[in-house]
């Protein structure tokens, strides 16, 4: 392959690494805002310890399950257990909002990864072409002289300086 040739695929598989890195940050451009727009709603479900809910709820289905012995006891279990679904159900929008916000988080933490590795290997390729580049101007050769000129200056005697007649 012609080093030129090579040069010009190296300098357009750069571009498409550009064209993708400029995606990446729109995307994380957007993840950024949606996640600064989830961040009340996040701060809420921590207030109202929505998590401890849920657990405490799992919690009280697995003893509903095992320790209850009598329906007395099946009862109470099941008492509290509605009154925290009732709970969970209210809180439903703040429970799905922690759940995107905890996606974004994810999304913005894989996208900030692809971005530093497209950032490398487009520093990579720079280095690459500029490596190129300078070989390509040192290995530079002359153009082979055509053979009338090659004649023609074989043929004229070598003069270390110019006499008047020459230049008359």
């Amino acid at each position: 392959m012609d080093s030129r040739e090579e040069l010009e695929k190296i300098i357009k598989e750069k571009n498409e690494l550009r064209s993708y890195l400029k995606q990446i940050e729109e995307n994380l451009t957007y993840l950024t805002k949606e996640r600064e727009y989830l961040e009340p709603n996040v701060q809420k479900y921590k207030e109202l310890r929505l998590g401890e809910l849920m657990n405490r709820r799992k919690k009280i289905e697995y003893l509903m399950i095992t320790q209850a012995k009598s329906a007395k006891a099946e009862k109470k279990y099941l008492e509290k257990l509605v009154s925290i679904e009732r709970k969970i159900k209210e809180n439903a929008p703040l429970l799905e909002a922690y759940r995107r916000y905890s996606n974004v988080i994810k999304q913005i933490e894989l996208l900030t990864k692809q971005k530093q590795e497209m950032e490398t290997k487009i520093e990579e390729l720079d280095n690459r072409i500029n490596e190129m580049i300078k070989s390509m101007k040192t290995n530079k050769r002359p153009k082979p002289k055509s053979k009338e000129k090659q004649e023609v200056s074989e043929q004229a005697p070598k003069k270390d300086y110019i006499s008047l007649e020459d230049l008359l």
